[in-house]
């Protein structure tokens, strides 16, 4: 059920970088503009997480933002390597970094609770 949080994140950095570039702009046109959709999903990702903590029957977790994370920095370094005319190699490289570790945020955030529940947080 975790895994879901990387492609939605993932969704909302690349429509940080959408909604904030310039006309005739590339979306990711430059690693500070990554970096800043990055701190984008981290703060959204914090604000849900907490509200989560607030609703009945819902919580909130640290390896739930770590998978957000991980979602939106696979996004959006793979857009800006694309858009930067990227050998598909070094695209590739980014998927094998980014999967692998949406997956085991994922993995923790699923398999942590069951095992510890007296550790809520994560």
């Amino acid at each position: 059920m975790n895994l879901r949080h990387a492609p939605a994140f993932g969704m909302f950095g690349l429509l940080f970088l959408w909604a904030t570039s310039r006309s005739g702009q590339r979306l990711a046109a430059s690693i500070r503009r990554v970096n800043w959709a990055i701190v984008a999903v981290l703060v959204y990702g914090i604000v849900d997480e907490r509200h989560q903590f607030h609703t009945p029957g819902r919580d909130a977790s640290v390896s739930d933002i770590l998978t957000n994370l991980a979602g939106g920095w696979l996004c959006a370094h793979v857009l800006f390597a694309v858009e930067e005319g990227a050998s598909g190699s070094k695209v590739a490289r980014l998927f094998a970094i980014g999967l692998p570790a949406c997956g085991v945020a994922a993995a923790i955030a699923t398999l942590i609770p069951p095992l510890w529940p007296e550790l809520t947080w994560l």
